[in-house]
């Protein structure tokens, strides 16, 4: 058993949307600098595809003190925000914010059963549909 650690990816820094300059794509830990009180990114709104998984992250440490220490006034205002078919949406500390139940796929690898398909495979998952039903 090797003790290198493994190999980590690195993180990128927030970087804009191709075809959409003024929408950055940033990772967990930016999003709660945004929502947390820094904004050094100057962002207006952000979009959070992953809410449960974000609070994880900003729970157990991962996006930094701050976000731990603010965590239970920020987890209130998203839990207090009005929802239309799964959608958050409104403001918080001054910054527009959606949550949206986006996902990378709608199902996994198909399942055969008998030389039937019994689980339909990887279909693509529209986010687009979600975004304008947010109205951002």
């Amino acid at each position: 058993m090797s003790s290198e650690p493994p190999e980590v990816l690195s993180l990128l820094p927030a970087s804009p949307l191709p075809g959409f300059p003024d929408v950055l794509v940033g990772t967990q830990a930016d999003g709660a600098d945004v929502l947390f009180g820094k904004n050094t990114l100057e962002v207006a709104a952000v979009v959070n595809c992953a809410l449960d998984d974000w609070l994880y992250k900003v729970r157990s440490g991962f996006c930094g003190d701050a976000a731990v220490c603010r965590l239970p006034e920020i987890e209130s205002c998203i839990r207090a925000l009005p929802q239309s078919s799964g959608i958050a949406s409104g403001e918080i500390s001054g910054i527009r914010y959606c949550a949206l139940p986006a996902r990378d796929r709608d199902r996994a690898e198909p399942i055969i059963i008998d030389g039937e398909v019994a689980v339909p495979g990887l279909e693509p998952y529209d986010m687009g549909r979600d975004l304008r039903r947010a109205n951002m």
